[in-house]
């Protein structure tokens, strides 16, 4: 599926395609473009698709909202009598979650008598319900045997999630069961009713096979009895995760779907029980796509014994990469994506509805837009064989950072699937709808917000006065809300379910694909367990023993709104986290002027629930400023304080200290938004990010995979070093779907244990799994002081995940120490860094303009300032302007009105070309034609009208890295002694990089040579 097919099917305004959407200056369509609407209303096969999605919503006709109380995970369950229960949680700030449950008509609307007033839910009471200590996840709900209703939920405990269960007796539900232990992590249950008995199928956490470090989460099936479980099943076991399970019955059998990560991707397995004989099925692939990551599976049983699936089908091949699209774009050549998928099994065949438009067989054409979130479909059969499909999409508001996410349902017609439904005051959070399939048609019910109601910015709402009240006490800063999250339900009739694929469509075998892997940075994960995570890297100082560990410090939700809606959920980052990018520990930090108040309540749930003994979710969010940079502040306990950013960095320390709470820069020297290092604090600045897989190094000026972004001189993590600063490094991920990688050598993996190994810096950077650098001085470790009466003795042990290709040591900026490196520059490239420096003391006079062309070369404008012009705020600025027409020609521009100093007065220009390329430069009368090496000898002087300017270049520090030539080993250890030390203070850190690219960078360590 070519690159532009896929624009045209998602009508993606700012591209799946292309990753660099989630910078914060994406792209905007191109004028002319047709848009699918366009494209769909003209199509005959569609009939009205579009039409029916942007003109023709429907109304709801229940809308459940109550002041105080936010809900969310709406369930609906067949009523034997007629009608529905409608289940869904119910926040109220400061008094916890709660279960309840209203009765509906079959028409969606409350079942009351004529004119009297709305009936008040039913509630589960429980422990904790009147403390506020009660945090509930995802309840789901069935009708027993005796069609009375059974509710099961994941509630959240200090000690770590429980299972729960309770049943409706009459007018009251029964207290709730407790059905595992704290130590299980058992979480996300689904019900099934099979032959009059209720079974819970769920997610519990398997501790390590002898020999490995890390446990799996596996898929159990046990049933309920009164409020305990039976005979527990493992179902789905494999060494890795296996998530999102459902269950349905369906010929004298129990059948359970969910999703299972092989090591290289996830894919969707279903497998049958046979309760009365025990007999387990073997598993049966049904996604059977290595190429994409298949999740959230839905699933339900057919009258006529067909089993149907629905689930997400997310093709991201740079899933995992450390390498940002500006090096290699990986989205431009290969193909990607997010579909909703459907299949159905039937006689242990799984059939696909026909491909349509060009796209492969399985893919529900309807939804105008998908993020990487998915649409996390439902499906639901009623007892006449009625099949429904009900899906979340992407939807814009009044502007790009205003989004929701709406809801689609759409009904089978017998060869495909009908043009879709969309429902007014849908939009909300990306969770599932919920759906029942009746005689009257489809029952569709989900939670919305008023988040797309608002005009542009990213504050919709105040706080009412019990939410206020509540954020102050809970110390969420300066939070804001969506408004009142209400649940709301509707019935669609059949009929009005029209249009769509012809009803002589056909349900096609699905093929036997030929894809190869999903890409991963490791050649072979698999068969490293340092990869893998099945092992860790000991390191030994003295009698103590630290262990590696894995993780990340940085990564984003849909929840930050600069992402605009594109980013995954966060729950399912946490999924992803464990396997895809086999973390030991991780924080989600979105943006803490982007987070409301019900978000906040929601990740602070889900971070001890997605607690293992193998796997540690530390709570966290980024404090972004222009004036003094971007830090994430990680900290040990809840999510709180959450710190608005408009205050200084010393505020911000103040704020997060009563926490214990640590703040991490990164992206220093980024255009528009670097650090301030006068203002770091090095007792909260105790780590800074020196790399991250969304732009690259910050390590130096001209460093290797330098950001492109990384254009503001003086603050790069070497300068911060120089100015004095003491911390760790790690590396970490932003915004996208790569990954680098924060490694901390602790005893444990606790909370204890890892903010320890934080404050001691003892920590290391890397862009792959796989890599060991254990960096000593005089044996103190990465991150300590040393003092040094004699000449200090530096040593290394290094693992690559891959071969290796040089090791450096930095001291003092320069270059100590390396293997593998030599002063003779490499390839058939060369790079130029051009300054143009304005005098400090300008004349009156005209606006004056430099031209420069460099044929053959590529040239790319660097920032215009030091240091954003923090002293000079109003445009025009001096700037380089690159041709847009020809990339190889520029034009520096100096305003009449626009007056350098000590800080806005040095302006970079990238060069890269071929070795012995000429540069012309002309201003006024006079031109220049220099070839790079004489420039490199020499600047060019000169008088502007303004006063004097110079013109110089440098080669950047990195440029002789060869990656052709390997050490033909994957291990080294290394030492020395510096004699050359002068007395004074000094620092050291390691860095090595693999012939594939990939980098390990170790903490300094910090010297005072006596």
């Amino acid at each position: 599926m070519d690159r532009r097919a896929l624009l045209a099917w998602f009508a993606l305004p700012v591209g799946l395609v292309a990753w660099p959407l989630l910078t914060q200056d994406q792209d905007k369509p191109e004028k002319g473009e047709r848009s699918i609407a366009e494209d769909e209303a003209t199509s005959p096969e569609f009939g009205g698709l579009v039409n029916e999605i942007l003109k023709n919503d429907v109304r709801p006709t229940g809308f459940f909202e109550t002041p105080y109380r936010l809900q969310a995970w709406p369930t609906l369950v067949a009523r034997p009598a007629g009608g529905a229960w409608l289940v869904s949680t119910a926040w109220e700030p400061g008094a916890g979650d709660r279960i309840v449950v209203r009765v509906l008509a079959p028409d969606g609307n409350l079942l009351r008598p004529p004119n009297d007033p709305p009936p008040a839910p039913i509630e589960v009471e429980g422990p904790g319900s009147k403390t506020g200590t009660r945090e509930i996840v995802r309840p789901t709900a069935l009708a027993d045997g005796e069609g009375r209703l059974v509710v099961a939920w994941t509630e959240t405990t200090d000690a770590g999630p429980v299972l729960r269960t309770a049943r409706l007796e009459g007018e009251a539900f029964t207290p709730p069961a407790t059905l595992t232990d704290p130590a299980r992590s058992a979480r996300n249950v689904e019900l099934a009713l099979h032959e009059g008995r209720v079974w819970c199928v769920f997610e519990s956490w398997t501790p390590p096979v002898a020999g490995s470090d890390k446990g799996s989460l596996d898929v159990v099936l046990a049933p309920l009895e009164g409020g305990k479980l039976g005979k527990e099943l493992l179902v789905g076991d494999g060494p890795f995760t296996d998530l999102d399970p459902v269950a349905a019955s369906s010929g004298g059998r129990l059948w359970v779907a969910w999703s299972r990560y092989g090591g290289r991707d996830f894919e969707v397995v279903l497998r049958s029980f046979d309760p009365k004989s025990g007999a387990l099925d073997a598993p049966l692939d049904v996604s059977a796509e290595a190429a994409s990551d298949d999740l959230h599976p839905s699933l339900a049983a057919h009258p006529n014994g067909d089993l149907w699936l629905a689930w997400d089908r997310i093709v991201d091949p740079g899933r995992g990469s450390s390498v940002p699209t500006k090096y290699v774009d990986r989205y431009a050549t290969e193909p990607c994506g997010v579909f909703v998928m459907s299949a159905c099994v039937r006689g242990g065949k799984v059939l696909l509805p026909e491909g349509r438009r060009g796209l492969p067989a399985g893919v529900v054409v309807g939804a105008p837009q998908l993020s990487w979130t998915g649409g996390v479909p439902k499906i639901a059969i009623g007892s006449d064989g009625e099949t429904w499909l009900a899906y979340r999409y992407l939807k814009f508001g009044m502007s790009g950072d205003i989004y929701g996410y709406a809801v689609l349902a759409q009904r089978w017609n017998g060869g495909g699937w009908s043009a879709p439904l969309s429902f007014e005051r849908s939009p909300g959070m990306p969770e599932e709808p919920a759906l029942l399939s009746t005689k009257e048609g489809a029952l569709v019910a989900w939670q919305r917000d008023r988040r797309l109601d608002t005009g542009k910015g990213v504050i919709p709402l105040g706080l009412h006065a019990k939410m206020k009240q509540y954020v102050d006490q809970t110390q969420l800063g300066g939070s804001f809300w969506f408004g009142e999250s209400a649940v709301a339900s509707v019935l669609v009739p059949k009929e009005r379910a029209t249009g769509g694929a012809a009803p002589d469509a056909k349900l096609v075998e699905r093929p036997e694909r030929s894809t190869p892997p999903h890409y991963h940075p490791a050649a072979d994960p698999l068969a490293d367990p340092y990869v893998t995570g099945a092992r860790h890297f000991d390191v030994k100082s003295g009698e103590t023993t630290f262990h590696a560990f894995w993780g990340d410090l940085h990564r984003h939700s849909c929840v930050s709104r600069c992402s605009r809606g594109m980013e995954e959920r966060p729950l399912q980052r946490w999924e992803l986290g464990r396997d895809a990018h086999a973390y030991d520990f991780m924080a989600l930090t979105d943006h803490s002027g982007q987070l409301d108040a019900f978000d906040t309540w929601l990740q602070d749930k889900w971070i001890r629930q997605q607690r293992t003994p193998d796997f540690l979710a530390l709570a966290g969010f980024e404090w972004s400023t222009l004036l003094y940079g971007h830090q994430n502040v990680i900290l040990p306990g809840r999510l709180g304080p959450i710190i608005e950013p408009t205050c200084d960095p010393t505020a911000l320390y103040e704020k997060i200290t009563p926490a214990g709470a640590i703040a991490i820069p990164h992206g220093p020297a980024d255009q528009g938004r670097a650090a301030d290092f006068s203002r770091w604090d090095d007792v909260h600045t105790c780590l800074v990010e020196v790399y991250q897989a969304m732009r690259g190094s910050y390590e130096f000026d001209g460093c290797f995979k330098q950001s492109k972004r990384a254009r503001v001189q003086d603050c790069f993590v070497q300068d911060a070093l120089a100015e004095g600063r003491k911390f760790g490094l790690i590396a970490s991920t932003d915004h996208g779907n790569g990954c680098a990688y924060a490694v901390v050598l602790a005893q444990r993996l606790d909370v204890t244990s890892l903010f320890e190994a934080f404050r001691a810096r003892r920590t290391y950077a890397a862009t792959t799994k796989g890599m060991l650098i254990d960096f000593r001085i005089d044996g103190h470790m990465m991150g300590e002081e040393v003092a040094c009466a004699a000449p200090p003795r530096l040593s290394v042990e290094l693992r690559g995940a891959a071969e290796l290709a040089e090791l450096v040591i930095f001291r003092d900026r320069a270059i100590f120490a390396s293997i593998g490196r030599s002063d003779a520059r490499k390839g058939t490239t060369q790079d130029l860094f051009l300054t143009l420096d304005l005098g400090l003391a300008p004349k009156k006079g005209e606006t004056w303009q430099l031209s420069l062309a460099a044929p053959g070369c590529e040239l790319q404008r660097d920032g215009d300032v030091v240091a954003l012009h923090r002293r000079n705020p109003n445009p025009p600025y001096a700037r380089w302007r690159v041709d847009v027409d020809d990339d190889a020609a520029a034009t520096f521009i100096w305003p009449g009105t626009f007056t350098p100093d000590e800080v806005d007065h040095v302006y970079r220009l990238d060069v890269s070309g071929p070795p012995g390329s000429k540069l012309t430069i002309g201003w006024g009368e006079q031109t220049r034609t220099v070839t790079f090496d004489e420039l490199l000898a020499g600047s060019i002087r000169g008088t502007a009208p303004r006063g004097a300017f110079e013109l110089s270049a440098h080669e950047p520090p990195d440029a002789q890295i060869d990656l052709s030539k390997g050490l033909g080993v994957r291990e080294l250890e290394q030492a020395w002694s510096d004699e050359t030390a002068a007395p004074g203070k000094h620092w050291y850190y390691a860095r090595a990089i693999q012939v594939d690219g990939e980098i390990v960078w170790s903490s300094p360590i910090f010297v005072e040579r006596r």
